[in-house]
């Protein structure tokens, strides 16, 4: 039970095979693709590089590749595939390409969210007037609201890659470290 989109294309660019993962994944029977190129459901956005891609693998004769890209399923929409493809040549000498697509949408669209939840986490916290900064183990500042940079800084622009200790005196950073090492006790 592979869930991953398997096709082979022949030197022309059209589909040879294609397995049933298709009709589940983009609702298109094999019949409905066999002799087609694949470039037809390619989202207009990403032809061009597709048409790119495949003119560098015929030059170089690139055998593998990895490429991200959106496919247009039976209904119109477009889901998102990570694309392996493997150029060979078969017994008669004539080239191949395998590819193999699994369907990302769902991980694109998280990762966006995410995203977009964290700008507007940060968005909320450089309104706050209470100084706010995430600082790693090292005490880099990851993050620093506007109070904070104004107070520390002297400055309302963010400083994402600072040390605090180049910031604040080393006594201070041990004042804070051994409050909570007593909180902790």
């Amino acid at each position: 039970n592979i869930h991953d989109l398997v096709s082979l294309i022949d030197k022309d660019g059209k589909f040879t095979y294609v397995n049933q993962q298709y009709t589940k994944a983009l609702g298109y029977a094999p019949a409905e693709l066999i002799g087609n190129s694949p470039l037809e459901l390619v989202h207009p956005d990403d032809l061009n590089f597709m048409l790119n891609r495949i003119e560098e693998q015929k030059a170089k004769m690139l055998f593998n590749s990895v490429d991200i890209y959106s496919l247009r399923h039976k209904n119109g929409n477009y889901l998102t595939f990570e694309n392996k493809s493997t150029m060979y040549r078969n017994i008669s000498g004539e080239s191949l390409m395998v590819v193999v697509a699994r369907d990302i949408t769902v991980e694109i669209e998280s990762r966006r969210a995410i995203l977009n939840s964290e700008a507007e986490m940060r968005l909320l916290m450089d309104g706050i007037p209470i100084m706010i900064a995430h600082l790693s183990t090292d005490l880099d500042v990851l993050f620093a609201n506007r109070a904070f940079c104004k107070f520390f800084l002297n400055s309302e622009e963010y400083k994402y890659i600072l040390n605090l200790k180049r910031i604040i005196k080393d006594s201070f950073i041990d004042l804070i470290v051994n409050s909570k090492e007593s909180a902790l006790a």
